[in-house]
């Protein structure tokens, strides 16, 4: 679908639109800090107590696995594996220990699963007639 460039001309060549993006979405991320480096500096760093750190650096419980499944939103679209949170859920407690054993495997090996890095972005067109990339939604599908 043909999008438009910064100074409003239709790009209907793929390689154009794939750079605009290119170019649309380094523009949206890569933003430059206006937070002075003197306030930075000002912060203070406070050391976590020792039962903080215990409990930070342990490794996910099953409980903690459960909560999180339980807070993940119902009838939302599923990633690329095509499993949506309400599958998830209906597994119960099998589907709990599975993901546990999986969480605690990456937390142990500290390698997460490549799948879990990578996202493909859907454009969705906001206005009808517009074509500018600043009023297309990107939607994020893990």
């Amino acid at each position: 679908m043909p999008i438009k460039d910064k100074n409003g001309k239709l790009l209907v060549n793929s390689t154009d639109q794939l750079e605009r993006w290119r170019e649309y979405f380094c523009e949206l991320f890569n933003i430059h800090s206006t937070v002075d480096p003197d306030v930075i500096n000002e912060i203070q760093i406070t050391t976590p107590s020792r039962s903080d750190l215990e409990r930070q650096n342990a490794q996910p419980c099953i409980e903690e696995v459960e909560r999180a499944l339980n807070q993940m939103k119902s009838r939302k679209a599923p990633g690329s594996d095509e499993v949506t949170a309400d599958i998830l859920k209906a597994g119960g407690e099998p589907v709990i220990k599975w993901l546990h054993e999986i969480f605690n495997d990456v937390w142990e090996n500290e390698k997460m699963v490549k799948e879990w890095s990578s996202a493909t972005l859907v454009r969705l067109y906001k206005n009808k007639g517009d074509k500018s990339c600043v009023t297309i939604t990107e939607v994020s599908h893990y």
